[in-house]
């Protein structure tokens, strides 16, 4: 049966992103955010399965926001400290949008980690592209292959990212590698 609201998937969307926001991922309820969009719960389990689901869902278009801002952004032109720079601020706006801390890891569900897994290889390899050429151009060395460095290297951006402690230039002075 389709439900009879036009953009109540839309909604639905809009209001558990702003409630995951204010009060988290544990005070998020299904009855409160239908009570919230106008709807019955049955609405709702007409377009997602679950809380999780919607979450995920929430979680999967923000990330997929950033991955792609970041594609546009990190190019092997740029210097390294201007990609990674971006990189950082980025991911560390999902996390502390999101609430995680280092701690609070788990609240990520498996299929989220896998999801940013994935994403991330693409700007590994773009940073990597960008590592050879330095390389090539004689302006870097390395003990890592590229491949491998710039896999730690966005690890570390989300990481540190967490750290409201941490900033960019801690992060750049720990993992400096010369040349870059």
């Amino acid at each position: 049966m389709r439900p009879k609201f036009i953009n109540a998937r839309d909604k639905l969307m809009e209001q558990g992103k702003r409630h995951i926001m204010e009060s988290g991922f544990n005070s998020f309820s299904v009855p409160s955010l239908t009570a919230e969009c106008g709807m019955g719960t049955g609405t709702f389990y007409g377009y997602f399965k679950s809380k999780n689901d919607l979450i995920m869902e929430i979680m999967e278009a923000d990330w997929n926001a950033i991955i792609n801002d970041i594609d546009s952004f990190v190019t092997p032109e740029n210097s390294s400290y201007d990609n990674l720079r971006y990189i950082y601020e980025r991911i560390s706006h999902f996390e502390s949008s999101y609430g995680f801390s280092a701690l609070d890891a788990s609240a990520k569900s498996a299929l989220v980690l896998e999801y940013e897994k994935r994403s991330l290889k693409s700007i590994c390899s773009t940073i990597a592209e960008g590592f050879e050429r330095q390389i090539a151009m004689g302006r870097m060395s390395m003990e890592l292959p590229p491949e491998t460095a710039a896999y730690y290297i966005v690890q570390l951006c989300a990481m540190t990212g967490m750290n409201p402690d941490t900033s960019f230039d801690d992060l750049w002075k720990f993992m400096h590698i010369k040349g870059i």
